[in-house]
């Protein structure tokens, strides 16, 4: 998950729109409101990285209903054994024409329930604000 989020993906990102990319007005692609992203690698020893990571593997495992991992020194071991899967190019598309409705696109949304968090609201929490701040760290 960490490495899709804020490493992989923006690599993506970055190969269809480099930094220097122009849009078809020759304006810089990245300006304004779009910052050009940087990727993430991951870093055990970083705790951001770490406290996402031991946070979503957590969650994960409770709602997989599988043994959690609490203790700090067992987690860091594991994620100082687990090797990063290598970056694979993946060609993405992206719709540049944010303002033309698809055809047959539907304008309802369908309204899904929200998920009832039994686990802690504090790890919950906990797992947004890494999330949130890793991103932030992208950009």
């Amino acid at each position: 998950m960490f490495e899709t989020d804020f490493d992989h993906g923006i690599r993506n990102l970055l190969r269809l729109f480099p930094a220097d990319h122009k849009d078809s007005s020759g304006n810089p692609f990245w300006s304004g409101p779009k910052r050009c992203p940087s990727p993430l690698t991951f870093n055990a020893d970083e705790p951001l990285t770490f406290n996402f990571v031991s946070n979503t593997a957590n969650l994960l495992a409770f709602n997989l209903n599988i043994k959690q991992v609490k203790n700090e020194n067992e987690l860091r071991a594991c994620a100082h054994a687990t090797k990063a899967c290598p970056y694979v190019a993946t060609e993405i598309k992206v719709d540049l024409d944010e303002g033309k409705k698809k055809e047959g696109e539907a304008t309802e949304k369908k309204e899904e329930a929200p998920a009832s968090l039994t686990q802690g609201d504090d790890e919950v929490i906990d797992l947004l604000m890494n999330a949130l701040t890793l991103d932030a760290k992208t950009f």
